[in-house]
């Protein structure tokens, strides 16, 4: 998968309580090694193994327009 993000964090373990091990630029092509509901294992660029939202990403070679934030954004009030 590609990072679709401008950046994201790769976490420890599938959830965000999870502490962060690495932040990845967007654009960032990672190998998925298997799927744990919405997240994703994934090979780090350094060689290690951590955790992705699925939704922070995209197939790679997909055109990379980054979106702005990890977090979800909440309606203005």
């Amino acid at each position: 998968v590609q990072v679709a993000v401008e950046k994201a964090n790769l976490r420890q373990g599938p959830g965000d309580e999870h502490s962060p091990l690495m932040e990845v630029a967007g654009g960032t092509v990672l190998t998925v090694e298997e799927r744990r509901g919405e997240w994703l294992r994934v090979v780090t660029p350094t060689g290690g193994r951590a955790y992705i939202r699925a939704d922070l990403t995209q197939p790679p070679g997909t055109p990379f327009i980054p979106r702005r934030s990890q977090a979800p954004t909440r309606p203005p009030q």
